[in-house]
């Protein structure tokens, strides 16, 4: 493994946790106060998990972590040169035709998954700040509207995206 790159995380090479987990890039544009822009799917114990990361490929700040992201392969450059990671765009179209055909379709169901994403994000976060949900700290009420908030936006971007095409 090597340390994460994300310019050729974006252009479709493989990365992984510093423990060996896969992970999927999801965005590396993600709007916040923080410094954790990138967003990333990683699979632990069947299921995927929703993690963000500084652009440093680091779980936390700046401090060495299995969680922190890495370039799965040691020539990562070489595979991408020969175009060996081309399943990232076929994967592409297919997510993207998905989501136009189920944002017409079912706006509430996705409004539902998005912001159960956006909860367990920001819940992930409390949690690891160490506030839990004790006082004022973090109300659940509070949190859950948010993710409301954060999951109107979305899906707002997707129509804009729609009418684009």
């Amino acid at each position: 493994m090597k340390n994460f790159d994300l310019e050729a995380a974006k252009r479709g090479a493989a990365v992984c946790t510093r423990s060996g987990f896969s992970a999927r890039i999801i965005c590396t544009d993600r709007i916040t106060p923080t410094e954790c822009c990138v967003v990333a799917l990683v699979a632990k114990n069947n299921e995927e998990h929703v993690w963000v990361y500084k652009s440093s490929g680091y779980f936390n700040d700046g401090v060495e972590s299995n969680n922190d992201l890495m370039m799965h392969d040691d020539d990562y450059l070489e595979k991408l040169e020969r175009g060996e990671y081309d399943h990232i765009a076929g994967a592409r179209k297919m997510v993207g035709t998905a989501i136009k055909q189920n944002l017409n379709t079912d706006r509430e169901y996705w409004l539902r998954v998005y912001a159960g994403q956006a909860m367990q994000s920001e819940i992930s976060g409390c949690l690891a700040a160490g506030n839990g949900f004790d006082g004022d700290k973090a109300i659940p009420g509070i949190i859950a509207k948010s993710s409301v908030m954060i999951a109107d936006a979305l899906i707002e971007e997707l129509e804009k995206d729609e009418k684009v095409l």
